[in-house]
C-alpha cells in the first residue's frame, strides 16, 4: 500500500511547500527558520531573510531564508569518458568507499562557504552592500513602510548584476496593494497570496532602469 507521507508528519507538507516557494522567489535554495536555527552563527549570517509567510501544514508563520548560490556562475566541463566498470573495478570502488567512510572528516560548513572556490564563485555577486540594502528594504516591508521598502528593493533588483528574485517577489506583492500595507499588517501573509499578486513592477520601476518581472532586466539595466 502507498502511504501519503504528509499523514505521518505536517513537516513533510511544510518542506514540500518551502521547496515549491523557490519558484515564487526565483531562488535555488530556500531554508525555513527551523533549519536556520540549527546552524552555527556564521552560517546563519549567510542566510538571507526574505519573507515571513503562512504555509500549508504549519499553524504558525514561517520565516523563509535564501541561501544565495547562483549555480549558473559555475562552468561545467565536458564529461569525461568513464572506464569500463568490470568486476575488478567494482571491488576497488567498494574498498575505496569503505576507506572514505571510515576516514570521513568532519566538515565545517562555515569554513567551506568561505574557502571553497566553487561556492565563492556562486556567491561572487552577493556583496555586503547588496545584503545591507536588501535588509533595509525587508525591514521597511515588514514594518509596513512599503513605499520606502519599494525604493530599496528596486535597487537590489539589479544590484547583483542579474535580477534578484526575492526583491522582485516582494515588490510584486506590494504592488498588488498599491504599495500601501493593508490594515492590520504585521509582516506576515499567506504564501498563496502571490497567486493574486501582479506580474510586473510599477511603471516607475520600469522607467528608471529597474528589473521587469517576467522579462528580466530593462534595456537601461542591461546597458542596451
Amino acid at each position: 500500500y502507498k502511504i501519503e507521507a504528509s499523514y505521518l508528519s505536517p513537516n513533510v507538507e511544510v518542506a514540500v511547500n518551502v521547496e515549491a516557494a523557490t519558484q515564487i522567489y526565483n531562488v535555488n535554495f530556500l531554508a525555513s527558520e527551523a533549519v536556520v536555527k540549527n546552524c552555527c552563527q556564521g552560517m546563519r549570517d549567510k542566510c538571507r531573510l526574505i519573507d515571513r509567510v503562512v504555509v500549508p501544514g504549519s499553524k504558525i508563520p514561517v520565516q523563509l531564508f535564501s541561501i544565495d548560490l547562483d549555480v549558473l556562475n559555475i562552468e561545467v566541463g565536458a564529461p569525461s569518458k568513464l572506464p569500463t566498470f568490470g568486476a575488478r573495478l567494482r571491488v576497488f570502488a567498494r574498498q575505496y568507499l569503505e576507506v572514505q567512510r571510515r576516514n570521513k572528516p568532519k566538515h565545517d560548513v562555515e569554513t567551506l562557504f568561505d574557502e571553497d572556490l566553487d561556492i565563492q564563485t556562486m556567491r561572487r555577486e552577493v556583496s555586503d552592500d547588496f545584503l545591507e540594502i536588501f535588509r533595509m528594504g525587508y525591514q521597511n516591508y515588514a514594518e509596513g513602510e512599503w513605499q520606502v521598502a519599494q525604493k530599496f528593493l528596486e535597487e537590489t533588483c539589479v544590484l547583483r548584476g542579474s535580477v534578484d528574485g526575492p526583491s522582485v517577489a516582494l515588490i510584486r506583492f506590494m504592488e498588488s496593494f498599491g504599495f500601501e500595507a493593508p490594515p492590520g499588517w504585521r509582516g506576515v501573509h499567506d504564501l498563496s497570496d502571490f497567486q493574486a499578486a501582479g506580474v510586473g513592477l510599477s511603471s516607475a520601476a520600469r522607467g528608471d532602469g529597474a528589473c521587469s518581472v517576467g522579462v528580466g532586466l530593462s534595456s537601461a539595466a542591461r546597458g542596451d
